[in-house]
């Protein structure tokens, strides 16, 4: 996931970017959830292009890695950790 951009194209990589892959358990059958980061604004619409994502990011590996997609929302590029300016 370290090409994103060229995965799944500069358009949705401008509104997220991956935070991890997660793998089921055996019994839970096949495909990862990508879990993906965005802003809390921008949210609804990466949700509706979930299907859109997990098929170019499958496109890409050339098989189904991707079954799920699930959406973190964040306030903005800055968190609690910073400092106030």
């Amino acid at each position: 996931m370290i090409r994103w951009p060229e995965v799944v194209g500069e358009q949705l990589s401008a509104l997220c970017f991956p935070v991890k892959v997660s793998y089921p358990r055996a019994q839970e059958g096949l495909g990862a959830t990508l879990v993906v980061r965005t802003e809390g604004a921008r949210a609804p619409e990466v949700e509706h292009l979930g299907p859109r994502i997990i098929e170019r990011v499958n496109q890409f590996y050339g098989y189904r890695a991707i079954a799920r997609l699930k959406v973190v929302q964040t306030t903005g590029s800055g968190g609690f950790a910073e400092g106030p300016d």
